[in-house]
């Protein structure tokens, strides 16, 4: 079980702010992916908690683009669209597009995928 602290928190925000600073991080040496694989589902849980649903999409966000790079597109869009699905509001915001088009992208084959085929604007 996972409690609340301050520590929690600066994780959450770590995991979330990795999912604009990915590329930065050697990804071939599997050093995001083995600490996201690590730390990103707890991140997830945390923003569950704290019902911090941005939060949740950033990392979820993250999570589904690991998972299609590693060649687990179902899986990735399936967790993608439980937590966009949940919103209301704020299709306008930058998480939100940016989700948009990831799960746009992970309705289509992976071969169409590659090329941007398919996608809705």
């Amino acid at each position: 079980m996972v409690q609340d602290s301050p520590r929690n928190g600066a994780i959450l925000i770590l995991f979330s702010m990795n999912a604009d600073h990915r590329m930065v991080i050697d990804c071939a040496n599997g050093g995001f992916n083995s600490l996201y694989q690590i730390g990103g589902p707890r991140s997830i849980q945390l923003a569950r908690r704290q019902s911090a649903l941005a939060w949740e999409l950033r990392t979820t966000t993250s999570l589904a683009l690991l998972r299609r790079k590693q060649d687990r597109r179902d899986e990735a869009h399936g967790a993608l669209a439980a937590v966009y699905d949940r919103f209301t509001e704020g299709f306008g915001t930058r998480d939100l597009r940016a989700a948009r088009r990831l799960l746009d992208e992970l309705e289509q084959p992976a071969s169409a995928a590659g090329r941007g085929a398919g996608r809705r604007q």
